[in-house]
This record gives C-alpha cells, sequence and structure tokens, in this order.
C-alpha cells in the first residue's frame, strides 16, 4: 500500500490535496496541531475518497507522534508543501531517511521532487469551481440568474450583439432594463400609452426589436421567450451573462459559474450566512472571482471582491472586477485603488475590442498589466 505523510494547512487548502492528488497514492496521512474549520477537512477527504485515496488526520501532541509515524511507515512518501512548524520538523528528520520528498510548487503550478531539484508532475489534475469552493469551507449552493443554453447559438449570439450595440451607452441600456422590470412587475405586459412612448422613442428598444428580443403591437409588450424575460427582469444579469458567454465560447478555461450564491458558516453557527459572486471562472486550479458592475464601480465594490478572494480564494486566484465604464478615464481613484489591492480590471476597452478572454487568460497568467486592451 502506497502511503504519503504530509501536515495539514489551515489556510493552504490547494497545498493540501495537489500531492496526494496528483502522485496516486492508497493512503494519505495528514498531521496537524489543530483544524480551524472542520468542513476544510471534511471537504478534503471527501475529493480524496472519490479517487479512492483514503485519508487519516492524526493529530500532534507532541513530536513523538511523528517520530512513531516515522517508524510505522518507514517506505512512506513525505509532502512538504505545508510551510509550518510541523512540516519543518518532519522535512527534518525524513532528510535523513530514503523517503521520497514531494511538494507542490505554487509559484509555478507543478508538483516537484525536492531530493532531484526536478518537476516530477506538470500537467496537475484540474478542480471543479465547486470542489474549490468546498475546499475553501464552503458550499455552492445555486445560480441566482437562469444560466443561457450554450447549445443554442441564436440566444448567446443575440446576447452578445445587444451588448456589444448597447455598450456605449450601457447606462441608458440598464435604464431600459430597469423600465422593462417594472412593467413585467405589474403582471400584465399590456402598455399605457405612456409606457408606449417610453419604450418606442428609446433606442435600445430598437436594438433589441432589430435582434427580435422583444416588439411592440398595439397596446402589448412580447418578448420572444421565458430565457429573454428572465433577463429583462434584473439589469445586472446582462453583463454577467455577456461574460460567462465569452468565457464559455472561448473554449480556453476549465469552467465557469453564474451569479453564485455560496453559503459559508462553521458548524457551531445556526443561522446560514451566504453571499454572491457574480462570475466564477476557473482555469488550471486558478480560480477567477469576478464581481460585474454596469457602471460606476466603487470603493464597496473593490472591496467586497477583494473580500470574497481573501475568504474562497487561494495563492493562485484572482479578484476581478469586470465594468461597462472606462475606469481608468472616468474613475481613477478607484482604478488605481483597485491597483494597489491587486483587483484587476476588466472594463469597456476590452469589450469594445473583443478582448475579453484574451484579458482574462492575462489575469490569470500574470502577465496583464492593466493596460487598455487592444487587439
Amino acid at each position: 500500500m502506497s502511503v504519503l505523510i504530509k501536515v495539514y494547512d489551515n489556510q493552504d487548502y490547494l497545498g493540501n490535496i495537489m500531492v496526494p492528488l496528483n502522485m496516486t497514492y492508497d493512503r494519505v496521512i495528514y498531521l496537524y496541531r489543530h483544524i480551524d474549520k472542520k468542513r476544510k477537512a471534511e471537504a478534503l477527504k471527501n475529493i480524496l475518497d472519490k479517487h479512492h485515496i483514503s485519508t487519516e488526520f492524526i493529530k500532534v501532541e507532541d513530536d513523538s507522534v511523528i517520530d512513531e509515524l516515522l517508524s510505522n511507515y518507514n517506505n512512506a512518501d513525505i509532502d512538504i508543501t505545508a510551510v509550518r512548524y510541523l512540516s519543518i520538523y518532519l522535512f527534518e528528520r525524513v532528510l535523513k531517511l530514503n523517503s521520497n520528498i514531494y511538494y507542490y510548487d505554487r509559484e509555478e503550478n507543478v508538483i516537484k521532487d525536492y531530493r532531484r531539484h526536478t518537476t516530477v508532475k506538470s500537467e496537475l489534475k484540474h478542480l471543479s469551481i465547486k470542489e474549490m469552493v468546498n475546499l475553501s469551507g464552503a458550499t455552492l449552493m445555486s445560480s441566482m440568474h437562469l444560466l443561457p443554453d450554450m447549445n443554442n447559438k441564436e440566444i448567446t449570439k443575440t446576447v452578445l450583439m445587444i451588448v456589444d450595440e448597447a455598450i456605449d451607452n450601457y447606462q441608458g441600456f440598464t435604464n431600459f432594463i430597469s423600465l422593462m422590470m417594472q412593467i413585467i412587475a405589474r403582471g400584465t405586459l399590456r402598455l399605457s400609452d405612456n409606457d408606449i412612448k417610453h419604450i418606442i422613442n428609446n433606442p435600445v428598444y430598437h436594438i433589441m426589436h432589430k435582434h427580435g428580443v422583444l416588439e411592440v403591437r398595439d397596446d402589448e409588450l412580447y418578448i420572444a421567450n421565458d430565457y429573454y424575460k428572465e433577463l429583462l427582469k434584473n439589469a445586472g444579469a446582462w453583463l454577467e451573462t455577456y461574460l460567462y458567454i465569452k468565457v464559455m465560447e472561448s473554449g480556453q478555461f476549465d469552467d465557469c459559474t453564474m451569479s453564485s450564491v455560496i453559503e459559508f458558516k462553521d458548524s457551531d453557527v445556526r443561522v446560514p450566512i451566504s453571499c454572491e459572486i457574480d462570475v466564477i471562472v476557473m482555469k488550471d486550479n486558478h480560480l477567477g472571482l469576478v464581481s460585474c458592475k454596469s457602471n460606476k464601480v466603487d470603493t464597496d465594490a473593490i472591496n467586497e471582491i477583494k473580500v470574497h478572494n481573501t475568504v474562497f480564494g487561494n495563492h493562485l486566484s484572482k479578484a476581478v472586477i469586470f465594468t461597462a465604464e472606462d475606469m481608468n478615464i472616468k474613475n481613477p481613484a478607484i482604478f488605481k485603488k483597485a491597483q494597489e489591492l491587486d483587483v484587476r480590471v476588466i472594463d469597456i476597452t476590452a469589450i469594445k475590442n473583443h478582448a475579453v478572454p484574451l484579458v482574462m487568460n492575462k489575469i490569470f497568467n500574470d502577465t496583464y498589466e492593466y493596460e487598455r486592451v487592444r487587439e
């Protein structure tokens, strides 16, 4: 039976799983002084169980526990990824033995052999967004908005074209959606003379009518299908949906969710605690947590996505603001704060230059320097 011994890290949840998952062991023994969130450890165990890897958590009251364990498992491999006292002690002990010593290189996103100073695994297994959220100690519950059917090319193409054509006056676009929200909320699509005047004189109506989304006929509003009706109930959903479609259509990313409700709490907290993250993108175990802002981005938006990234992300994850305004020109103070807090910005320049997937890739690769994007 192949065995791996490593130290459990309360902070680096990705480092807890990468060597066990990619080097393929029958059993992994985690050493710990304390575990701050049981849900993190439970999620770790659940993922490894699915890969038929058994897990055991052993509390280290004193260093003799490690000595006894190494004596009982003298052929075990060692993972020294965690930067903790226990890991240092474990490392010092096994240096004198013949054990294989591996670690997960956070910078290069590979697994290395310490003794040989070589990379032993560069193509690592990709976790899903749900698994990553679980490892952070939280649960991905649901989506607030209806996800577009990526197989329905007519709808996805229409959504992209509408946002692209409305982008120069996106405030006007969201104002029009707000009008639609009010009409739909009344429970009837029958229109007053005042409704008709406000709708047909609005340039956004002509964009949507041209693309077959809605039409005013006599004194009634006709919406092409239920999906468009759902989109017309929420002004913010359009930008989220636009980003989701761009990411999914590109084929360059592993996973994506939209309007994700995430529940997180310790076991001793009875009242559920939750938050919503507009879009989450995954690539090569990099997590991109995105806040979509149709118009003005403020300090609260920057701080919120920064906190979400701290709570649910890891050392590879990125906090991102996706906005329909030109932040560098219209909001330079907030733009500067985003840079200082390491919150990446995708704004109107990327949308107008059809470069959203390009910029997202640059963000994941740490090569995006807040330039005004050009194709």
